[in-house]
């Protein structure tokens, strides 16, 4: 006779407590998966960590805290980021300069943030595909200051206190005791720490909050592991740091990346380009024509007005032999400084590279736009400038980051950097202007320069000049940002290096996306509408099965694309006659407005099984 294993009592409610746990999380969640901190077979298991779960089956229903079971591994660190000599080379550059050197105070010294896992009010988990967002947020605590105190240690010289006042907006919505009701006391905050970003946000009122993002000291030894570490954003773009990085990128994608060297026209070059040499008080330009067959750079920009450093005829041969240097707009000497920074030799830029009162002229190098933007080896995009004198390779020291006390575990303690997010600006104003729109589509390498920091974008990578680039990253045909609070968010949404969004939709739907986007940007003048388009044109001839071009629409699908409409709530004008002739009146180009194509408004809509009862026969 066999004996049956004796069980305990004690593991009998153990086997309960879990099956009536698991059956509650099965209900809650619909059925549809338990929750995260149950361990369940073939699972990939990374490094021990704490979870706190309101699931509980104690008899007073007191959160317990479980061993996390499974979480897709923390996504690898960039190999630039653990170089050391980047970190030299960062703090070097930093102390170098007092406007963008870590700030610290007897005011913000007395800021002591508590990082401890304990200190969470609200728990946030991964879906079941891995994607969101994984840690947690405190309840809203108070800094040692009320708004008066913090307004005069902003006038004491305080950095964070300054930043906190400057980016509250002003009297109309400024920093505000009140909190919950009508109780004066101190600025309240809360901290969120998730694995794709760590924030600190001082408040106004509930629920209104300003953002600071949470980096490690760079060679600090105690750190959060959320943290990572990463470096903060590198605010003097105009350094070796960043001509740096924007090198190993560029090497990367020349020797790793296939789709970007397939893109890129590599055996065309320009009429004429700028050539830039370094010189013993600065850079030397001066026009070339016909150059030798090398990589070279372009430029996109917003004019905002005429540029009086334009080529003409009349000063073709002296720029020939020289161009001065302190005549260039501030934007055009910035671009110049990237080249040569870089290590290229040759900008194209349309104000130089195009004899302006040469109407000949104008049109040879119009029609070549997309060879030009295809043949660069990258594009220099002053997102920032909003005129030609702007420039964007200032200092960036409204972002100065302030170095703060902070607690890590119970017996662990050191200090973090505080980096101000971006203000909450709109569009770029390069990204709302109708002949930059080709320039960006057609490059196959983007350095987008914004407010806060350098973007790099190709066809399969992005990068950004110190900050959080792990959470961020490229497939074929979308952009992901699990960084919600990110500002580099507002420039990447806007590149699409090698037309891949639009490009990979077939004929008509591709070119209603285009035309949809290109419309929702602005001419200055109205007669280009068709030609600030032509390159993109030049381009989709290569890549689809179209002919004929007829003002904006293709012989192919004809019928289909002239259903074309102006976009919901859109006021869209034709323009007087006494502006001239633009387009025949079914084109698209003949208004100003934004519109949807082709079908019902919606350009995803597949062919419909519609019966024509006209017929194309001639434009």
């Amino acid at each position: 006779m066999t004996t049956a294993p004796m069980i305990s009592l004690e593991t009998i409610h153990q086997g309960n407590r879990a099956s009536r746990a698991r059956e509650r999380d099965l209900i809650r969640n619909d059925g549809r998966f338990p929750w995260r901190h149950f361990r369940l077979p073939n699972r990939q298991l990374p490094r021990g960590e704490w979870y706190s779960s309101d699931n509980s089956d104690s008899e007073d229903d007191t959160p317990k805290r479980f061993k996390l079971g499974y979480w897709p591994p923390a996504p690898t660190q960039p190999e630039e980021l653990l170089d050391d000599s980047l970190t030299t080379l960062h703090l070097q550059e930093v102390e170098s300069r007092p406007e963008t050197a870590v700030h610290s105070c007897h005011y913000c010294s007395s800021i002591f943030l508590d990082l401890r896992r304990k200190q969470a009010s609200h728990t946030t988990r991964r879906d079941r595909t891995g994607s969101g967002e994984k840690g947690w947020r405190t309840s809203e605590k108070k800094l040692d200051l009320n708004v008066e105190q913090a307004t005069a240690a902003a006038e004491d010289g305080c950095n964070f206190y300054a930043t906190l006042v400057r980016l509250d907006g002003g009297p109309s919505k400024g920093l505000n005791n009140e909190h919950f009701g009508m109780a004066q006391g101190r600025i309240p905050y809360q901290i969120t720490m998730q694995q794709d970003a760590c924030v600190f946000s001082p408040g106004r009122r509930a629920g209104e909050f300003l953002d600071f993002v949470l980096y490690p000291v760079p060679r600090e030894k105690s750190s959060h592991p959320y943290l990572g570490h990463e470096l903060p954003p590198n605010l003097l773009p105009n350094s070796q740091l960043s001509f740096r990085r924007v090198r190993g990128w560029l090497d990367e994608c020349r020797l790793s990346h296939t789709r970007c060297n397939t893109f890129q026209h590599q055996s065309f070059m320009p009429k004429r380009l700028i050539e830039v040499t370094a010189a013993d008080k600065g850079i030397r330009a001066r026009l070339v024509t016909n150059a030798p067959l090398a990589p070279y750079a372009a430029l996109s920009y917003c004019w905002g007005g005429d540029q009086k450093s334009k080529t003409i005829k009349q000063i073709l041969a002296d720029y020939e032999k020289n161009i001065p240097f302190d005549t260039l707009p501030q934007t055009l000497q910035d671009a110049l400084a990237v080249t040569l920074g870089v290590g290229l030799r040759y900008l194209w830029v349309d104000a130089m590279a195009i004899v302006r009162d040469d109407p000949n002229d104008i049109e040879d190098q119009i029609s070549q736009m997309h060879r030009i933007y295809l043949g660069a080896s990258f594009t220099i995009a002053a997102a920032q400038a909003v005129t030609s004198s702007d420039g964007f390779l200032a200092p960036r020291s409204q972002y100065q980051p302030t170095k703060v006390k902070a607690r890590f575990d119970d017996n662990v303690f050191g200090e973090v950097l505080l980096a101000p997010k971006a203000e909450e600006f709109g569009d770029y104003n390069l990204f709302t202007r109708g002949w930059t729109f080709q320039e960006t589509q057609l490059s196959s390498r983007i350095l987008a320069y914004g407010r806060r920091e350098l973007v790099y974008c190709c066809l399969e990578r992005i990068h950004r000049d110190g900050g959080y680039e792990r959470a961020m990253y490229r497939v074929p045909g979308h952009t992901y940002d699990h960084f919600a609070r990110d500002p580099a968010r507002q420039i990447v949404r806007h590149l699409d290096p090698g037309n891949q969004n639009y490009g990979a939709n077939s004929h008509p739907v591709g070119w209603g996306h285009m035309v949809a986007a290109y419309m929702n940007r602005f001419l200055t003048n109205g007669a280009d509408k068709l030609p600030a388009i032509s390159a993109m044109a030049e381009e989709y001839v290569r890549t689809q099965p179209v002919t004929s071009y007829h003002a904006g629409l293709w012989k192919e699908y004809f019928l289909r694309q002239v259903l074309w409409k102006t976009s919901f709530r859109e006021t869209a004008t034709r323009p007087p006659a006494s502006a001239g002739y633009r387009a025949p009146s079914w084109s698209w180009a003949a208004i100003d407005g934004g519109i949807t194509a082709w079908v019902n408004g919606n350009i995803w809509q597949p062919e419909p099984t519609y019966t024509y009862t006209a017929s194309l026969l001639d434009v």
